[in-house]
């Protein structure tokens, strides 16, 4: 049994047990400015997690609110090196799928069919579907790159909630500009978004 503890204020003491983990859980190119989740977390446009086993710190996670979209995305999870391999990333999901009473989740997770590290990447995206996640077919989600180097492909996962069996052209433009425009500071006309869209169709299937 795991418990979940929201932080609502910079002054949390927990908040030392979030930057080492934060870290050293996710490539540079990935993390966002500590000062900017503060910030977010205090104006409640995001919202932090600490999970603890027996009073145990054992990982974190962030959730971005995307009002437009009533969805929230799955900014950051992270497992304590100590805690990892022992079944905690799935109890946090259900945690999560819990408190948030039937919203559902955005994962962005790294696509095994680009770059290195395939296996590895095929173990994620399992370990999501595992949970209930449902993957969005056919789509090369593009991570923009938050220190000016080299983006991500990724692969799209909708997580608890009311899953659709199938996501509109439209629908999905919505909530990917609204994550380009919240996390990353971008519109639909820059190059990534372009790329993503550049083959009209009219709706993507989830399985």
């Amino acid at each position: 049994m795991i418990t979940a503890e929201e932080i609502l204020t910079a002054f949390d003491p927990n908040w030392e047990n979030v930057w080492p983990l934060y870290a050293s859980a996710f490539p540079k190119n990935e993390q966002q400015k500590p000062e900017l989740l503060i910030e977010r977390v205090k104006n409640r446009s995001e919202k932090l997690f600490i999970f603890k086993k027996s009073e145990t710190f054992i990982g974190f996670a962030f959730l971005l609110y995307l009002p437009k979209s009533d969805i929230y995305l799955l900014d950051y999870l992270a497992i304590d090196s100590l805690s990892r391999n022992a079944g905690y990333g799935a109890l946090v999901l259900i945690k999560l799928k819990e408190i948030l009473s039937g919203k559902s989740i955005l994962l962005e997770v790294d696509d095994p069919d680009f770059g290195t590290d395939t296996e590895q990447k095929k173990r994620r995206v399992s370990f999501y579907r595992k949970s209930g996640a449902k993957q969005i077919e056919d789509f090369n989600y593009i991570l923009p790159a938050l220190d000016g180097s080299t983006p991500t492909y990724q692969t799209l996962l909708i997580l608890g909630g009311n899953i659709p069996i199938q996501i509109t052209s439209n629908a999905l433009k919505k909530l990917v500009g609204e994550v380009y425009a919240i996390n990353y500071g971008l519109n639909e006309k820059s190059e990534h978004f372009k790329e993503m869209f550049a083959f009209e169709r009219e709706y993507y299937v989830l399985t």
